[in-house]
């Protein structure tokens, strides 16, 4: 089948179909619309939208993203193919012929691919809210998409970039920044805190002291991650029910964020998956080992209710608090980072005093137990224990 190829003019299309584009089409006098865009997907699954290399053209490109971000569905997207500045098809076809063409429509790139180009521009952000506001518009983006898959795909997509956008880069043996600069190691300010403008971390007693860290060890998942991670491999029916907060959940470890991202994967593109089927789809992946250690870390711990024998309310009841004392937790945590470069900022008592009250927090929320009455009665438990 041919390629599906939008245009701008009637002229456009006239050549691109005389050069053997016999898929090309164009909106005449008008901008691409939703009507349009419904059209095109009865045609092809990913049509390539063609514009002009020009300030105009990548503005058209912007705002058929816009419109088309909405709409997308599992197989259903588009790819933007640009011109070089100051050819239309018709123009580039005449003057290099039909081989030019052909490259530039080889060459296009993904929705979230343009997207990421639109909002970065290339440049990455110097400033900490620059970098925030970056991460802000590309969520608010993802949280566009009216499917809740293609969502959760476009979130992880655009997290994943900005991960690797954002990571230092080792050169001879030091670490450089994407940014330009380098860190400035060994500058102290007061209180021991970093030196003004210094990239290096703040790390807290709370993390210092963390059983992550602790004599160099480092654990596939923290005990409350893990038992949101094989709750939902021994029943995987509740990855449906709590998808959106899961989709934005904040692992401590990579190796808990890439098991839970290849669960809600897995559970996406097979709805009645069946937990036998998801640990072996898991185990192909590489994950049977980490859930191993961590089924055998919950079990010393006395955690039952991530056990396939569990029944489903009280599985579900138990990741319900898990989820929400994991949130608080994030929440609380990157409070502290803020209050702690506060401190080093301004070293006086009213910011001591915040980053005190947040530890504070965290020691309660590290201690609170999710206990309600009768909980764990249908898994024939007497006990109320997290």
């Amino acid at each position: 089948m041919a390629t599906v190829v939008v245009v701008e003019g009637y002229l456009d299309v006239i050549a691109a179909v005389s050069a053997g584009f016999e898929g090309t089409v164009a909106p005449l006098g008008t901008a691409l619309t939703e009507e349009h865009l419904q059209l095109l997907w009865r045609m092809a699954d990913v049509p390539v939208l063609c514009f002009d290399g020009d300030k105009a053209g990548l503005k058209a490109a912007e705002r058929a993203a816009e419109l088309i971000l909405p709409h997308l569905k599992p197989g259903k997207t588009v790819k933007i193919a640009t011109l070089p500045e100051g050819q239309d098809p018709d123009d580039l076809i005449k003057a290099q012929g039909r081989g030019a063409f052909a490259e530039v429509i080889d060459k296009a790139r993904s929705l979230s691919d343009m997207i990421w180009s639109f909002e970065t521009g290339g440049l990455v952000p110097d400033a900490p809210e620059e970098r925030a506001a970056l991460q802000a518009r590309l969520r608010e983006r993802a949280n566009g998409i009216q499917d809740a898959t293609v969502r959760f795909h476009y979130s992880q997509a655009f997290d994943e970039k900005l991960k690797a956008f954002f990571a230092p880069i080792r050169q001879g043996g030091r670490d450089s920044w994407r940014g330009g600069g380098k860190p400035a190691y060994g500058q102290s300010g007061a209180y021991g805190y970093p030196a003004r403008g210094t990239p290096r971390l703040v790390v807290s007693d709370t993390l210092r002291n963390s059983r992550l860290l602790r004599s160099g060890v480092v654990l596939d998942a923290s005990p409350r991650e893990a038992t949101i991670i094989l709750t939902l491999v021994n029943h995987p029916s509740l990855v449906e029910d709590k998808f959106e907060a899961l989709a934005a959940l904040d692992c401590e470890t990579p190796v808990a964020q890439k098991v839970l991202s290849d669960i809600l994967a897995l559970a996406v593109r097979h709805h009645d998956i069946s937990a036998p089927d998801l640990r072996s789809a898991l185990g192909v992946r590489g994950h049977g080992p980490a859930l191993d250690r961590m089924a055998d870390s919950l079990q010393r711990q006395g955690v039952w209710q991530v056990d396939a024998e569990t029944a489903a309310v009280d599985a579900e009841i138990g990741l319900s608090h898990a989820l929400a004392l994991h949130t608080k937790k994030v929440q609380l945590n990157r409070e502290l980072k803020a209050a702690e470069a506060a401190l080093g900022e301004d070293p006086s008592e009213e910011t001591f005093e915040r980053l005190r009250d947040i530890k504070n927090q965290i020691t309660t929320v590290d201690g609170t137990e999710a206990l309600i009455e009768g909980f764990g009665s249908l898994s024939g438990r007497a006990t109320r224990s997290f």
